[in-house]
Parts: C-alpha cells; sequence; structure tokens
C-alpha cells in the first residue's frame, strides 16, 4: 500500500524538499564565515566564500559575478537532474 498508493502521492513533495535541500547546501555562507573565514590554507573555502571575497575584498565584481552565474547553472543542472530522476507524475 505505502509503495503503490502513499509514496506517489508524496513524489511532488519530495522532489521540493530534495531541491530545496540541495539549493541550501550550494549556499552555506555565514558559519563557514563566521568560525574559519576559509580555514587554514583553505580547507573549508566554499564556492559562496570565493564569491564573496572576490567581490567585496579584491573588488573584482566581474569575476564574482561570472562564478555566481557558474553557481546559478550548477544549481540549475542539478535541480533539473533532480526532478528527471523524481519524475512527478501527478497519479490523482
Amino acid at each position: 500500500m505505502f509503495r503503490h498508493i502513499t509514496l506517489p502521492l508524496l513524489r511532488p513533495t519530495i522532489l521540493l524538499a530534495a531541491i530545496l535541500t540541495m539549493i541550501s547546501a550550494f549556499q552555506i555562507f555565514d558559519i563557514i564565515q563566521v568560525m574559519t573565514e576559509g580555514g587554514a590554507n583553505d580547507q573549508t573555502r566554499v564556492l559562496v566564500i570565493d564569491i564573496y571575497n572576490n567581490a567585496f575584498r579584491f573588488q573584482r565584481m566581474g569575476w564574482a559575478s561570472a562564478v555566481a552565474l557558474l553557481l546559478f547553472l550548477m544549481v540549475l543542472s542539478f535541480s533539473l537532474v533532480q526532478s528527471r530522476l523524481l519524475d512527478t507524475e501527478l497519479e490523482y
């Protein structure tokens, strides 16, 4: 009953939760910035911190916007892959 009725009805909700969780994983900034600022030898450096550093510390706005566009394209492609894998045909 769960596999044939409940799970197909929960697929749109599971898809939304998976996409939002993936987006929030790519946007982690505040914890790393406050605690380590990239850490020793940039061990905890993530893409969002690189965007921040290029834009506001080094004043390279063009480079930061290009990296931000790449981040957007990565998130978009991962979201499209997730939506293809969790094909959400409504079965009401």
